[in-house]
Parts: structure tokens; sequence; C-alpha cells
């Protein structure tokens, strides 16, 4: 018999989550493959899931690894799934009944290959929720493009959020794009978001906050303080990699350099002190090796944004304090240093070593 969906579950210490988790999948009325990979846990996460009898046509599969990482422990996920749908959900997260119901369904019914879901954040105390940083923009685009299009001719969906956990993939589409998860790095999610949108012809987006994801509890892997935060500069310099293999133009570059600026800005903040100087040197290393049409680009579409202006001058010029500044205190752009990078942006794209 044809499974039509796979959902892969990666679990590490999930065990204050896992059943909220589970409980969410088994009542989407989709027959569902669930694969739980436990990477390595040293709670009681396996006895949990173990917990959880099948229910009517849903099946569990448990799989244990070592510790391993996010990455691994997906991959591990995608080899054993069977489905000709892929989705996954973290171990900490949750979704609404009927996720994968309706996306499977609007990917058959669309030909796609490729489905997004909206999203909420949901505040793991207080259980108050507040919408994905891109809400505005994705709501936009999921009202103009009502049938399925090749990203690529869209640039703005190049500027999406980049979880992997609200989109459905079809294993054809995974397969063609000889797809696996990037192991060893944080922030494996981002080079995914580039890499599978290339190698999507079609592509639809569903306006459903459908996948609800927890903050503000102990051990989310995007809280990290320490060293491994410097893995962002390799899934940057990996997915720039990704743009000039695929001729990207300068709209989706100047998307690029945008989420670049921003994802920085937000680290910036987190980065303990002993990491700080390779920090700064990966975030003027990045933005110099953004071609000079893409940065000319950005200067253009973003001319709205103007924290985001200062922020990449300052990338370009190596003003690496000036933006510390700016990402740790955003009152702080408006003093001279950042009104004088303003003036000096036109020269940006002259500056630095270009490839």
């Amino acid at each position: 018999m044809e499974v039509m969906a796979s959902v892969i579950v990666p679990a590490y210490n999930a065990a204050p989550y896992i059943e909220e988790c589970i409980a969410s999948l088994m009542r989407d009325a989709l027959p569902l493959e669930i694969i739980v990979v436990n990477d390595g846990s040293t709670d009681d996460t396996s006895q949990r899931v173990r917990a959880f009898a099948c229910s009517g046509s849903h099946s569990i599969v448990l799989l244990e690894q070592a510790n391993q990482g996010l990455s691994s422990a997906r991959n591990a996920g995608l080899r054993a799934a069977r489905g000709r749908f892929i989705g996954l959900v973290d171990g900490d997260d949750w979704v609404d009944s009927g996720m994968f119901t309706t996306m499977v369904t609007t990917a058959i019914e669309r030909g796609a290959d490729l489905v997004i879901c909206n999203g909420e954040m949901v505040d793991h105390e207080s259980r108050t929720t507040r919408p994905f940083h891109d809400d505005r923009r994705f709501r936009t685009l999921a009202e103009r493009y009502t049938t399925p299009v090749d990203p690529t001719t869209v640039p703005d969906m190049f500027r999406l959020d980049t979880s992997a956990c609200k989109r459905l993939y079809t294993r054809a589409l995974l397969e063609r794009a000889r797809f696996q998860f990037a192991d060893g790095l944080l922030f494996e999610d981002v080079l995914a978001h580039y890499q599978l949108l290339f190698a999507s012809r079609t592509c639809l987006l569903l306006d459903q906050p459908f996948y609800k994801y927890r903050i503000n509890h102990p051990g989310r892997i995007t809280d990290k303080r320490d060293r491994d935060i410097l893995t962002i500069f390799e899934v940057l310099r990996r997915s720039q990699d990704t743009l000039r293999a695929h001729g990207a133009t300068d709209e989706i570059w100047a998307n690029f350099v945008w989420f670049q600026s921003w994802v920085l800005r937000w680290l910036a903040s987190q980065i303990d002190g002993p990491h700080q100087r390779a920090f700064l040197d990966g975030v003027v290393a990045v933005g110099r090796r953004c071609p000079r049409s893409g940065v000319v680009s950005f200067q253009r579409m973003f001319d709205d944004d103007p924290l985001a202006q200062r922020a990449v001058v300052l990338q370009m010029l190596g003003w690496k304090k000036a933006f510390l500044d700016i990402a740790r205190d955003a009152a702080e752009w408006d003093r001279p240093v950042f009104r004088l990078a303003t003036r000096m942006k036109r020269f940006a794209p002259l500056l630095g070593q270009r490839s």
C-alpha cells in the first residue's frame, strides 16, 4: 500500500514536548508515516514515543542513533521515509490538525512539488502567539500567486522565512535535487531554503498558520551563544555558491543581501565575547562575497529599510565595531557614523573583493 506522506520528527532530549508533537500529528485525517529519530537523547524521549500505540491508519517508526545533530537526524529520517510527500516537524514543536491533509491535497490538486504554509511562534510559558517575521510578505505573495509558480520567477520567495518545517516536499523534488541536509552545521535550513527553491518548478504558498514554533524554552538551538554560531558563515558561503551555480538574478541576490544582513544583525546580539572578533571578520567576508550588481539591486529594492541599508554599507566598508553597535542597539542607527555610511552607500559596491 502506498504511503502518501512521511513526517520526520528529529528529537533530542525532547521528553517534555514530544507527546504534544506526536499527538498533533496523529489528529490528522491523512494516514501518516511518523518517523521519530531519537538523536542520542539522555532523557526518556524514546520511552514516551514507544508509549504511543499505532492509531488507526497512522504508523510510528522510531529510529535510534548516537547524538549527531539535527541535520544527521533529519537525513536518517529521509533515508527511511517511504512517502510520496515528505514533511518535517521538530520534536519540540507541534502542528494544527489537518496540516498535512490540506497540504498534500493542495499539492496534488494544484500540481505543486513544494507547498509552504504559514505558522505562528508560541511562547512556551504564556502560550501567547505572534506571527513569523515574514508574515506580511508571505500573505502578500500567497494572495498574488494563487497557482504554482517557478520560484526563480518570483525573487521575493527567496526572502521568506527559511524554516524547513513549514514545507511539504514531493519525493520527486528531493530526489531530483539529490538533497540532504548539511551535516555538522547549525542553520542548515538556510542552505536548504536556497537549494530547494532553485530545484522546485512548481511552488505554492498556503496562507494558513498550521505550524506552531515553540519559543522561550530551554535548549532551543537558535538560542545558542557559543562558537557554534560561527557555522552561519559556512552556511552563507554555501548559499552564495548555490546562487552562483544557478545563475541567480540580481533581484534574487538583492534578497540574499537583505537576508544575510538581517540574520547577522540578529546573531551579533548573541555571540559571546571570545568569539566576537571571528564573528565580525565573518560578517565582512560574507558581505564582500556578494556580487556588486546584487548589492546595487539591494540598495534600489530596499530603499525603505534604512537600518538594513546602513548595516550592509558597514559590512562593505569593514566597519566592524559600527556594525556590532547597529546590530545590538537599533536605536543607535541614526548616529552620525551611520548617517555618513548612508551617504557613502553609493560607493559600497565598489569596495572589497567581488567574485
